[in-house]
């Protein structure tokens, strides 16, 4: 039976996890690339999904070869992204200004 099989980064994997999709964390292209041909090689996957900035680290080869598959699909989709202390801060304080006034403002 063919599965399904995400590629992303380790802040994002969690996520996937908690939906019940398996996982695979990587940090560099060299380490997607050697993740990709292992999991295509072992045809236990019938779709592997790559996270976007992931496959655009590859090279051009790479990610051409790897996009012309047909079993297994190998797709790349962008994924969340989670703020940084400077946007989380604006967020705050944007809420803060929105209850005290009855506003919303944009800072």
């Amino acid at each position: 039976m063919s599965e399904i099989v995400v590629v992303a980064d380790i802040d994002v994997a969690p996520g996937f996890e908690l939906a019940g999709v398996e996982v695979r964390s990587s940090a560099s292209a060299g380490e997607t690339e050697k993740l990709l041909r292992a999991m295509i090689s072992k045809g236990q996957y019938g779709m592997i999904i790559v996270a976007e900035e992931l496959m655009g680290d590859l090279s051009a080869r790479s990610r051409e070869a790897f996009e012309k598959l047909t079993v297994p699909l190998v797709i790349s989709i962008p994924m969340p992204v989670s703020p940084g202390p400077e946007e989380l801060g604006r967020k705050f304080v944007s809420d803060m200004v929105r209850q005290a006034i009855g506003y919303q403002i944009r800072i």
